[in-house]
C-alpha cells in the first residue's frame, strides 16, 4: 500500500464488505470469461444495438 496515498489508505474491511468485493470480484470475472469469447464481428454487432 505504499503507493496509496494516507488519506486514501482504508483500515480493515468488515466481514460484510469483504463478503460484498468477493461476491463484484466473482461477478466480474465470470462477465470477463464470456466477454472473453467474444470476436471482433460480435462486438461489432453489439455496439450497433
Amino acid at each position: 500500500m505504499s503507493n496509496i496515498p494516507p488519506e486514501l489508505q482504508q483500515t480493515a474491511l468488515n466481514a460484510d464488505q469483504r463478503e460484498e468485493l468477493d461476491t463484484a470480484f466473482a461477478k466480474a470475472r465470470s462477465a470477463l470469461a464470456v466477454i472473453e469469447t467474444y470476436d471482433q464481428a460480435r462486438l461489432r454487432r453489439c455496439w450497433r444495438n
